[in-house]
């Protein structure tokens, strides 16, 4: 049986053997041989997606295509609308609890043959336009981004968009020092979580944003500098009060001792008392997301009083402006928390 390799190149047939092997294959016919979206049997919420850029179906020419930041502009099938089961399930679709396998091929036939497709990993919903249909269009982040150059080569890939920076090897190595240039803007308003209502199609048309917490989780030195703007805004803010004693106390304690902690920065009220600041910092814009570890949140729940979630968005040092809002308090009782792993721990070998 063929194995899943992300980058690696797959007939249909082999796509067929690792998720269905046995069920019947038709090439050329069938739900495997001809369909564009599969959903995996006996696996509620699974669903192989085979994208060709450039084919025509029913007079209907697909424009489709991926942009620098990883976002899959895909349509449905022609006829189908906002309403059909399937398009709701993807609308719908959580990456934390299925998984959509994404197979792409930039061109049908090469050299008189079909060509490959090849394996791009799973894909996150980004967003749909609610105004448009038969067929409906979609975006898609690809979760496992930036693509390698060499299998953007062999694909014949071609991304999207105005670059900015080269997603192969886009890096944020200077963001420390730039820091310093950057100016931060506090917001009064804060985001709310609301329903997949999609964009209309005027917004749906504009460039795509990317999923920046997924690239940004590891991404330390965005987060460190993030950290030193706070530490910088905080200093500074006391000083306007004339309380240059606690601004001088004022400590970034994620670089001086780690993430261990539960917060990033120790500042002060102007009475003298405590302030814990978990700093969260995106290029993206305010509704972006973002992850929480277990120490996070449980060091809100422990001191609710003093604890502050201080999120950094649209972070731009060539603009020179990061903005932010704040959120205090217990974080757990705040968000929807979606677990992504659990720890399995104390198993016994005589266990049945």
């Amino acid at each position: 049986m063929p194995e899943l390799k992300i980058w690696d190149e797959y007939s249909r047939r082999a796509v067929h053997d690792i998720f269905a092997p046995s069920s019947p294959f038709t090439p050329q016919a069938g739900t495997w041989g001809l369909q564009g979206i599969i959903e995996l049997p006996e696996r509620e919420g699974d669903f192989v997606l085979f994208v060709t850029f450039g084919r025509e179906e029913g007079g209907h020419e697909f424009d489709e295509g991926i942009s620098a930041e990883g976002v899959l502009r895909w349509q449905s099938q022609p006829k189908q609308t906002l309403a059909d089961k399937t398009v709701r399930r993807l609308i719908e679709h959580d990456e934390t609890k299925s998984s959509i396998y994404l197979f792409l091929r930039t061109r049908a036939r090469q050299q008189g043959e079909p060509s490959g497709y090849t394996y791009l990993g799973r894909l996150k919903y980004v967003t749909h336009d609610r105004q448009r249909e038969r067929p409906v269009h979609f975006d898609w982040q690809l979760v496992s981004w930036p693509i390698p150059r060499d299998a953007i080569e062999r694909m014949g890939l071609r991304l999207e968009g105005p670059r900015g920076a080269d997603p192969a090897t886009e890096g944020v190595a200077d963001e420390d020092t730039a820091a310093r240039s950057v100016r931060l803007i506090a917001d009064v308003t804060t985001p709310t979580q609301g329903a997949r209502n999609g964009s209309p199609t005027r917004l749906f048309q504009a460039r795509v944003v990317g999923d920046y917490g997924a690239r940004e989780r590891a991404n330390r030195s965005l987060g460190l500098a993030g950290e030193r703007l706070v530490v910088q805004f905080e200093q500074e803010a006391l000083r306007e009060l004339g309380l240059h004693h606690l601004a001088s106390q004022v400590r970034h304690v994620a670089f001086e001792e780690g993430d261990g902690a539960g917060y990033d920065v120790l500042s002060f009220e102007p009475g003298g008392r405590a302030r814990y600041i978990e700093v969260k910092t995106t290029r993206g814009p305010i509704t972006s997301e973002f992850f929480l570890s277990p120490n996070e949140i449980a060091f809100s729940r422990v001191h609710p009083d003093a604890y502050e979630l201080r999120r950094l968005y649209g972070y731009d040092k060539q603009v020179g402006t990061c903005h932010f809002f704040s959120l205090r308090g217990d974080l757990g009782a705040q968000f929807e928390l979606t677990p992504t792993e659990f720890k399995i721990s104390n198993l016994r070998a005589d266990r049945n």
